[in-house]
């Protein structure tokens, strides 16, 4: 395979390092801290952070604050971006940032890091694989269908302003699908193999007809927008809320949930992303598009989809669907306000968790219950997101220095103020990197001081414990150790008789029935005679009986694997592969006269019985 090949299934098949892999410890658990940074600071009670302390090999980890750049390999087709196939690319399930070793001493072994470039750009893990990039990571190139790329810091609240050159786009004609672009805002939540806009999670705008687009519905807003325009988005959002502190359901509660992990080439925090609510499933399904087109010449009558029912019983009521008031959302082409687009959107926090979450039904289920997060990580809020379609180019500007600079207040121009401010009341978002990093530390420190904290308390435990209840648990063990050890010897003195039956079994020589002294050997009726055994040699795994037994799956998953059953319905032969011992091969009676049936054989019964 071309290692330049745009097919991102090699970024799919990850391991992780078994010589970086996380064991739990019991001091410190993962925990809530309250409501915010500042609320700490304050002196509120707060609990645990996160569970960041898993002994990775810190050796192995950077001691750098910044991450090294990745992997570039060159783009086919003559383009002057790249891939980065040494990078993790965020889904719908994981997410990844870079981590780094802590400095000696501290409790919590691993800190976040700064991920070079350091400065406002895309982001290199917050991506689609589709989505190609330059190595300032400032200009991005699609190809195939819409794909998005998010940039590297969320916004949470205040007034922003960012920029983006259109370095090309083409209409669609009647021999190619075009290039096409779509800009927006957009939450974690968003997918990032669609373009911004087709859910609730993202808000856009078209290049084609300039109309503005959520939940996949367009309306009518600005001018069409082309290859070598400029577009400036502008978004207002309210005051963070902070959480209740005597409320320990409030979505506003600060927890982080991530573990260090090793993977590629680069030590990264995995975190279980923010799934898709059941509240916006249901508001993205109201069927109120038209119906689909006749194809043939015949006209039928179209019935109208029904919603589907996401109300049942057992996941209780729809929660309602929070919005920031106040927030706006505006565009800018080449300096021309086109007006405002959105207003009052989605509050970017999860929803209030009310009910009883369903039990999981399986290993990975249950993994991504135990890491689901209902609260804020530091990470939510609206991230500038781009979207292209088949080899349309984007370039980002954060500013300070705009093509295009907006107006000093631009909420006097969208007509939300009577009196104009006569200050910049906005901020371009490159001003918004060092605030993010200097928040994402803040967090950091305040894991160690919470790993302090729950060391001295379980400490405290230890020296108070009762030493009649540890004479009995030191009881228990000893007891449950000798148990274990009692099962595990009569395993393998089963293991030993088995494998000795097995080899008088292959010798031939008969077993006596009777273990009285002068008593007579008996040879059992089903034991085969001489001239009744078929020549074929015994079963090896390289022959017929070992592909059958590989293209059937027949095994029971601790080495052993089962023979091909004969049309006669008699137990399947087992072969130990680790041990290479084998057990006698499949023995059939046929007219009273048994005989040991060859691979070929026993395959040929078995098709005609099927």
């Amino acid at each position: 395979m071309d290692p330049t090949s745009e097919n991102p299934d090699d970024l799919r098949k990850r391991k992780r390092d078994p010589s970086v892999a996380p064991s739990l410890p019991d001091v410190p658990s993962p925990g809530d801290i309250g409501s915010d940074v500042a609320a700490f600071r304050s002196g509120q009670a707060v609990e645990g952070l996160s569970g960041s302390t898993a002994p990775l090999d810190v050796a192995a980890l950077p001691t750098a604050r910044v991450s090294k750049l990745p992997n570039f390999v060159a783009a086919p087709n003559n383009s002057r971006f790249f891939l980065t196939p040494d990078v993790p690319v965020n889904r719908a399930t994981f997410r990844y940032t870079p981590a780094g070793a802590a400095e000696p001493g501290k409790l919590v072994l691993h800190r976040s890091i700064e991920n070079a470039p350091t400065t406002v750009r895309f982001s290199w893990e917050d991506r689609s694989p589709h989505i190609r990039i330059s190595q300032d990571g400032l200009t991005i190139e699609g190809f195939g269908g819409f794909r998005s790329a998010r940039c590297n810091v969320p916004v949470r609240e205040g007034k922003w302003y960012v920029e983006f050159i259109i370095e090309r786009a083409e209409d669609t004609d009647g021999q190619n699908l075009g290039k096409h672009v779509r800009i927006g805002w957009a939450r974690r939540e968003a997918s990032l193999n669609g373009p911004v806009g087709l859910d609730g999670y993202s808000y856009g705008l078209r290049d084609v007809t300039g109309d503005c687009v959520t939940l996949s519905k367009l309306r009518p807003y600005g001018r069409p927008f082309k290859q070598g325009d400029v577009v400036g988005m502008y978004i207002s959002l309210p005051p963070k809320r902070h959480a209740d502190p005597n409320d320990p359901l409030d979505p506003a509660r600060l927890l982080r949930k991530r573990i260090p992990i090793g993977l590629k080439l680069q030590p990264y925090f995995e975190t279980a992303e923010y799934p898709i609510s059941r509240e916006m499933k249901a508001l993205s399904e109201q069927d109120d598009r038209l119906p689909p087109p006749v194809t043939s010449g015949k006209k039928r009558k179209v019935e109208a989809r029904p919603a589907k029912n996401v109300t049942t019983g057992e996941q209780g009521p729809l929660r309602p669907l929070p919005v920031l008031e106040g927030s706006v959302i505006a565009y800018f082409i080449n300096g021309e306000c086109q007006g405002t687009a959105f207003t009052d959107i989605y509050d970017y926090l999860q929803l209030r968790e009310t009910t009883k979450r369903k039990a999981a039904k399986d290993r990975q289920a249950l993994n991504l219950k135990e890491r689901h997060n209902p609260f804020d990580d530091g990470t939510l809020g609206y991230y500038p997101m781009v979207s292209l379609y088949h080899e349309a180019v984007v370039r980002l500007n954060a500013g300070p220095d705009f093509q295009f600079p907006p107006p000093d207040d631009i909420d006097a121009v969208l007509g939300r103020v009577e009196t104009p401010s006569m200050t910049r009341t906005w901020k371009p978002l490159s001003d918004r990197y060092e605030q993010f990093v200097a928040e994402t530390f803040e967090l950091d420190d305040l894991e160690e001081e919470m790993a302090k904290e729950r060391l001295a308390n379980k400490d405290i435990e230890i020296i108070s414990v009762d030493p009649e209840k540890a004479a009995q648990r030191e009881k228990r063990r000893k007891r449950d150790e000798a148990r274990r050890k009692a099962k595990k010897e009569g395993a393998q003195a089963a293991s030993a008789r088995g494998n000795s039956a097995s080899t008088r079994a292959h010798s031939g020589t008969p077993q006596p029935l009777s273990s009285q002294p002068g008593s007579t050997p008996q040879i059992p009726a089903s034991t085969p005679a001489a001239n009744q055994l078929d020549a074929t040699p015994p079963l090896s795994d390289t022959g017929f009986g070992a592909q059958k037994r590989a293209q059937s799956g027949d095994h029971d998953g601790y080495g052993m694997y089962l023979d091909v059953a004969t049309s006669s319905r008699e137990p399947s032969a087992l072969r130990d592969l680790s041990s290479g011992r084998s057990s006698p091969m499949p023995v059939k009676v046929e007219g009273g006269s048994p005989a040991i049936q060859s691979p070929m054989q026993q395959s040929r019964e078995m098709e005609v019985d099927e």
